[in-house]
């Protein structure tokens, strides 16, 4: 897949886990690490809201229920596997 640069302004610490990530051989680089939270966030973006289903009060039927339920905890169990949150500054 190509790939493009993108520059983007985040808080310290943030930068500091992308590293740590890399010291520790979790991702390669720092673009590999940030491409694995924007495909995370890509998934939970995916999932219906609450707000959605209201203004949609179309019935899931059990198997969507348990398919949306199993994907938005794999996708939480993934985000709680990366790291604790760091104290603050």
């Amino acid at each position: 897949m190509a790939t493009e640069k993108l520059t983007v302004t985040v808080q310290g610490r943030s930068i500091r886990k992308l590293d740590r990530w890399v010291r520790e051989g979790r991702y390669a680089n720092r673009s590999q690490a940030t491409q694995a939270a924007l495909d995370l966030l890509d998934r939970r973006n995916a999932l219906p809201t609450l707000e959605w289903a209201l203004a949609h009060p179309m019935a899931m039927t059990p198997v969507q229920q348990e398919a949306w339920a199993g994907e938005l905890h794999a996708i939480d169990a993934a985000l709680d596997a990366l790291e604790p949150p760091l104290p603050e500054e």
